[in-house]
């Protein structure tokens, strides 16, 4: 073999077997350094403990390189970017100015007044005094005959007398009631076209037939005749001999 005659390594550490002590904590047993972190006697792991306590070791796809809505690692080179302050306000945009529809024009024009002359008449009833404020035929109240009391006409009452006021049909309007709309009359039959008032095409119906008494006979019918060897003509049978 290769290695023949070549005498074997000696079992002894190697550098990495040596612990390192630390600086942070002021315990460095050749350098005299303040410690820079509180001193704790808890073991600080190291990168081998991962492996050799079985804890868990990140994978390269554990670490998230990328930043949300950005294009590329987060550690490529990219170009510039810039943003813009917004816009400084102008102290003259706060003076109110009129605008185009500030202004009434009217009849004016680029030259004057475009208006045409213009008259007045005096109106029609001028001079002519108004009537007197005097109530009319329909403010007089006409007692009914119904009931017999009319001031005037002695009739007899022709329906049991009563007290209570007889509706108007302005009670409708004045105390609130229902006034029914054009729409609330049914003017429509189910199952016809158009409106039951108009003009339609005639519409007949037929009786059933009348029965006839000689129906009721009884008569023989085809099935009720045996012909044998009878034809039209008279028997088809020939002639037979016996032996």
């Amino acid at each position: 073999p290769r290695g023949s005659g070549i005498p074997k390594p000696t079992n002894q550490p190697g550098p990495g077997e040596y612990a390192q002590p630390s600086t942070l904590y002021g315990s460095h047993p050749m350098l005299p350094v303040a410690g820079r972190v509180p001193k704790t006697t808890t073991k600080r792991s190291t990168p081998s403990d991962a492996l050799s306590m079985g804890g868990v070791t990140p994978a390269p796809h554990d670490y998230k390189v990328t930043a949300d809505g950005e294009f590329g690692s987060v550690a490529q080179a990219k170009a510039p970017r810039y943003s813009m302050r917004a816009k400084i306000s102008d102290p003259a945009d706060k003076e109110v100015r009129p605008g185009a529809t500030s202004y009434t024009l009217g009849n004016q024009g680029r030259n004057g007044s475009t208006e045409t002359q213009k008259w007045t008449m005096a109106p029609r009833g001028s001079g002519i005094p108004k009537p007197t404020n005097q109530p009319g035929p329909g403010e007089y109240a006409q007692p009914s005959t119904l009931y017999g009391s009319h001031p005037m006409l002695p009739v007899a009452g022709r329906v049991p007398k009563t007290t209570t006021k007889r509706s108007t049909p302005s009670d409708a309007l004045s105390m609130g009631g229902v006034t029914p709309a054009p729409h609330d009359y049914k003017v429509t039959a189910d199952g016809e076209f158009g409106s039951v008032a108009q003009a339609k095409a005639p519409r007949y119906s037929m009786r059933a037939k009348i029965s006839d008494p000689a129906d009721k006979e009884v008569r023989p019918g085809a099935t009720s005749y045996t012909l044998g060897n009878q034809g039209r003509n008279g028997s088809t049978e020939t002639q037979k001999w016996t032996m």
